[in-house]
């Protein structure tokens, strides 16, 4: 059941972890787009609102946040409450009409022109929410909490859930709430997997769900989300009159700015047309202009004809009539004679316009535009509307209020067109905030606040009942168990009472009993209570002395207790038992008296409980009076004894195994650890794991051991420790002792004794070797490396005589190394040599006798410098053999740094140098025989046995590697003449001198040999071709070509020589001879000294 709820909160987990990721990849996805100037990001079909920039770095946040969940806390926290600092900002915004420059915040206003700016407030809402609900989670956790921070994500989710839907069905009033910006589905998408991953979380905490958990969140999520959408319809129908309005009093304005300078245009007309019309003088043309400045505030200026103008306030515009004209000649947007003149010259800077006559340039009428579109605009338009008039380039007229504007108010702004005389004009007009406080409704709000409210209760409400039916059903189970608990529990104490081992009963007042458990029945021999209860006590118990009836009575009566009394009962079966008896008043719960309770317990055996106690006492005291006298006897027999006790893990130790271990008597009661504190680490495991067998076997394993103390003076103590626990009658041990013997010097004579052993290895191995090898130079070098690896030294030298140079001659060089041992042998290092005496192994050679000194190598690390660096030496030992009773080689050997040979080790080198010797003696003695037994003792060439034993390996290997090989029959001419002639003295001298003559014709991987008398054989291997053998046989017949001088004797002789290859010749050893033998008595045949059978 454990590994699966692991295993279901590992799922849990990995899906958070998944949900958070992809939020995360969807939040930095937005920023990435942003980063890289990608203003609108439409992922899916007619989205028109992306996600904004400060919107997906919160987002991420978030996410990572719920990543870092649960090992990094505190991360979590800071990442999570600054996000939440983030939106919380954004979100005041919206309520305070204030800007705290959130917006502008990381710049990206400055780095893209098309960054919208604002995060939405439903999206900051939800952001609020998510992390003050990751801020619960972190820091509080009642179960109250619990429950509020599950139901903020549900909130969230549902509207995230219900703002996707609603881009895809274009339901603007739950996406589009009233600001600049809209929750994209980016963003729903991210805070949906952001929220879902922390209700996941979440719900991990609460370990059991239940339903009334279901039904709360249910009722805060439903009510929360229908209160919010009613508020927000609410909201949308406020913003609809109001831009109703604003457009209603648009076209007011627009309209009546478009009469009045139509009517003012007309006027002009009808006054140049006057002018034009009939001659009038001066006067009188000024009396009509003042009329018309009267009637028309805002004009300015008339000119009827060159240089003749009426100007209304000259303070207004300072300027004369040439300029006049020229600023209506160069106006901008002529319109039929009306152009819109633009004049930003102190004192005024307003706007002007100028209505020219169709007929003369020189007849204007110039009006104040500005001041006309102020007084017209005052008198029209409400106050708490803020209005601008614009043509395609100025600001012709703007009113604000004093108060400081709102951005946000500008999505209630009405924007209108007008083309009216001198071209269009742009109307924009938006409410003040004073405006927007005076007559926002306090309906939604209300609804809002009251409905959360609402919500809330019911939630809390739903809460509460559920918690009060948990709690009842707790109570019931607990009620339940606890009845059961009763029943259970009255059940044991009726049968405490009923089978007690102590006889039971009560009586009334009248001596009659009223109840009794079954003890008391089973002893007096009934079968059922029925046959009991309602008798008389007395004629129960079968009581034969009347006096006790009395004395029972009487006690009753005085004392109205009986504490202990021995009385003899007997039962329906007649059996007799003494029993104690006690009685007591039995009271109600008033006190009042109702009679007694009677208690008898059976005591027949307590005199036999007596005895034994006594016989316990009397053991125990025997064995303390003797426990000296066993101690003794332990300590005489052993080296120790010790006592150990498992329940206590208390150990005593005797005086003579505390005094071989060097500690005194306060030792003597010790805890068990004291065997861990002396025994040495490895061998206190082998005894701590032989215990443990021995435990669990029950005695059966044996407990013994051989392990080492360690002495109160540092040295090591061999002890063979062997115990043995105490079974009890419960077939526990709880109890072991054991006896210690002190084995240290058996343990020196054993190493002593292994020491020998292994020296006698290595002589007879040694011995061996030599005695083994295929020559003496293979058995020393074997030799060599054999001594190093069996003792611990680390380097090795071996030394030659050379009779030649009177010296000895390093041969070989062993060493030891990490992976495995070099032998290096002659040309493998420089050679060094030593002098008779010479070093400690010329001293070894003069002396005749094993050397042991300090290190004196110079040249030896002289020749060893490029192969072994370092020499950590402190000694170096000599060793001579002999052959022949003269120094035949120097074994010289360097200890390691750890080993220190001893002078009176060096025996073993002595004993060691004279067995090797014996040993070459007698590997030199084979050597002879076998070399006599193998070659021709005049000329020490092989004789016909190892010739034909050659002859057969050569036709055994050329018949494995399919190769070829020849053979050469030799025979002297003349050999029989020179016998005859000079006797068979010279004859042998003259055989020594060719078969030195033929060595030094031959190459040196040919093989030459005696066969008989005057005849040799030469086996020629590796045979190329025909021509190396003819040219090897004209060597040999050319060696004889000159006289020999042998004694002042000059000899001539030649030879004839016979040949064959393999496999021409033959398969077998007899026909390649045969074939040999015959082409060389071709030879004869035909005129000796030459050769033949080559073909």
């Amino acid at each position: 059941m454990l590994f699966l709820n692991n295993m279901q909160k590992l799922r849990n987990i990995i899906t958070i972890k998944i949900l958070a990721s992809l939020s995360l990849l969807i939040s930095l996805s937005g920023m990435l787009m942003w980063i890289v100037a990608a203003s609108k990001i439409h992922i899916f079909t007619g989205s028109h609102y992306p996600m904004q920039f400060n919107t997906a770095l919160c987002i991420a946040l978030s996410s990572i946040s719920v990543l870092a969940l649960p090992s990094r806390k505190t991360l979590a926290l800071i990442l999570s409450q600054f996000a939440n600092l983030l939106v919380i900002l954004t979100f005041a915004q919206y309520l305070t009409d204030m800007n705290f420059l959130v917006d502008d915040l990381f710049g990206y206003v400055d780095l893209n022109v098309t960054y919208p700016g604002r995060m939405a407030p439903n999206t900051a809402l939800c952001l609020i929410l998510l992390n003050t609900a990751l801020l619960m989670h972190l820091k509080c956790h009642s179960r109250i909490i619990r429950f509020t921070q599950l139901a903020l994500v549900c909130v969230v989710f549902g509207l995230t859930f219900l703002s996707t839907i609603s881009n895809f069905l274009e339901i603007k009033t739950v996406y589009l709430w009233s600001g600049l910006t809209a929750m994209s589905i980016q963003t729903a998408l991210g805070i949906i997997c952001l929220s879902s991953s922390l209700i996941v979380l979440f719900l991990l905490r609460f370990r059991r769900f239940y339903v009334g958990l279901i039904e709360t969140i249910a009722i805060v999520v439903t009510g929360t989300l229908a209160f919010i959408l009613f508020w927000q319809f609410l909201y949308m129908d406020f913003e609809y009159n109001v831009r109703k309005k604003i457009q209603n009093e648009a076209m007011v304005v627009s309209n009546e700015i478009k009469a009045i300078l139509g009517s003012q245009a007309e006027a002009a007309r009808r006054f140049f047309y006057r002018v034009s019309d009939s001659p009038i003088d001066d006067e009188r043309l000024k009396k009509d202009a003042v009329h018309y400045l009267e009637d028309m505030p805002s004009l300015v200026y008339i000119q009827w004809q060159a240089n003749q103008g009426l100007m209304s306030n000259s303070s207004q515009l300072v300027m004369n009539q040439d300029e006049m004209s020229r600023l209506c000649d160069n106006a901008l947007s002529p319109n039929s004679g009306i152009r819109t003149v633009i004049s930003l010259k102190p004192p005024n800077n307003h706007y002007y316009l100028c209505l020219l006559s169709a007929n003369d340039s020189n007849r204007l009428m110039l009006f104040d535009l500005t001041k006309f579109l102020s007084d017209t605009i005052n008198s029209l338009l409400p106050r708490g509307f803020n209005l601008r008039i614009s043509d395609n380039k100025h600001v012709l007229f703007e009113r604000l209020s004093n108060e400081t504007s709102n951005s946000g108010n500008l999505r209630f702004a009405h924007k209108l067109e007008v083309y009216s005389l001198a071209g269009e004009l742009r109307f924009f007009i938006w409410p003040s905030n004073n405006y927007l406080r005076s007559n926002s409704p306090v309906l939604p709000d209300f609804f809002l606040f009251f409905g959360l409210i609402i919500t809330g209760l019911l939630a809390f409400i739903n809460y509460l009942k559920h918690s009060v039916n948990m709690k009842n059903e707790k109570l019931r189970s607990t009620m339940q168990n606890r009845s059961q608990q009763l029943s259970e529990m009255k059940a044991k104490y009726e049968r405490i009472y009923e089978y007690s081992p102590d006889m039971l009963l009560f009586i009334d007042t009248g001596n009659l009993i009223t109840e009794c458990n079954e003890t008391f029945v089973d002893s007096m021999g009934y079968f059922r209570k029925n046959g009991i209860i309602g008798r008389s006590l007395f004629d129960v118990l079968h009581l034969k002395d009347k006096k006790i009836k009395r004395d029972i009575a009487k006690i009753l009566a005085d004392r109205g207790a009986i504490k202990n009394l021995e009385l003899s009962l007997t039962n329906l079966n007649g059996e007799e038992s003494l029993v104690m008896l006690k009685a007591s008043p039995f009271l109600n719960e008033e006190k009042e008296f109702l009679g007694y309770s009677f208690s008898l317990r059976d005591i027949s055996d307590i005199n036999a409980l007596k005895q034994e106690l006594m016989a316990r006492e009397y053991s125990v005291n025997l064995f303390r009076e003797n426990i000296a006298l066993y101690d003794h006897i332990l300590d005489e027999t052993t080296d120790g004894w010790w006592d150990i006790n498992l329940e206590t893990k208390e150990c005593r130790l005797s005086k003579k195994l505390l005094r071989s271990l060097g500690l005194n008597e306060s030792y003597s009661r010790s805890h068990v650890n004291f065997f861990r504190e002396h025994v040495i680490p490895e061998d206190f495991a082998i005894v701590e794991n032989n215990l443990k067998q021995h435990l669990l076997s029950k005695g059966r394993f044996p407990f013994k051991q051989e392990v080492r103390y360690r002495h109160q003076n540092g040295k090591l103590v061999w002890i063979f420790c062997r115990g043995q626990g105490i079974l009890d009658p419960d077939g526990k041990i709880r109890r072991v002792v054991g006896t210690h013997v002190d084995i240290s010097a058996l343990k020196l004579t054993q190493a002593k004794l292994s020491k020998k052993i292994k020296e006698m290895d290595l002589i007879d191995q040694s011995t061996h070797l030599v005695l083994m090898s295929d020559d003496i130079d293979s058995a020393l070098r074997n030799c060599l490396s054999l001594i190093g690896l069996t003792t611990p030294f680390s380097k090795g030298v071996l030394y030659r005589y050379n009779p030649a140079a009177n010296v000895m001659a390093a041969t070989a060089i062993w060493a030891r190394k990490e992976i495995e041992p070099e032998l290096l042998g002659e040309g493998e290092f420089p050679p060094f040599s030593l002098a008779y005496g010479e070093g400690l192994a010329g001293r070894a050679w003069q002396e005749g006798k094993s050397q042991l000194s300090g290190v004196d190598i110079e040249k030896f690390k002289a020749v060893l410098v490029n192969k072994w660096n370092k020499l950590t030496l402190n000694q170096v030992i000599a060793v001579p053999l002999f052959l022949s009773d003269k120094v035949e080689c120097i074994f010289e050997f360097y200890p390691t740094k750890k080993l220190v040979i001893n002078e009176s080790e060096l025996g073993l080198f002595d004993i060691l140098a004279t067995q090797l010797s014996l040993a070459l003696e007698r590997k030199k003695a084979d050597y002879l025989l076998k070399h006599l037994a193998l070659h021709d003792e005049l000329t020490q060439l092989p004789n016909r046995r190892a010739c034909l034993e050659m002859l057969e390996m050569s036709l055994s290997r050329a018949k494995r590697s399919n190769s070829r090989f020849a053979l050469m029959f030799l025979d002297l001419d003349g050999f029989k003449q020179v016998n005859d002639s000079f006797g068979h003295h010279i004859g042998d001298l003259l055989l020594i001198e060719v078969s030195q003559l033929f060595r030094k014709a031959i190459r040196k991987q040919d093989y030459l040999a005696r066969l008989a008398g005057d005849e040799f054989i030469i086996i020629v291997n590796d045979l190329v071709d025909q021509e190396m053998l003819a040219v090897l046989a004209n060597r040999l017949i050319q060696s004889l070509s000159r006289p020999l001088v042998l004694e002042n004797n000059i000899v001539k002789v030649s030879v004839s020589i016979g040949c064959v290859t393999y496999p021409e010749a033959g398969q077998n050893i007899e026909d390649i001879l045969r074939g040999a033998d015959y082409a060389m008595y071709k030879v004869k045949q035909g005129g000796k000294n030459s050769f033949s059978g080559l073909s």
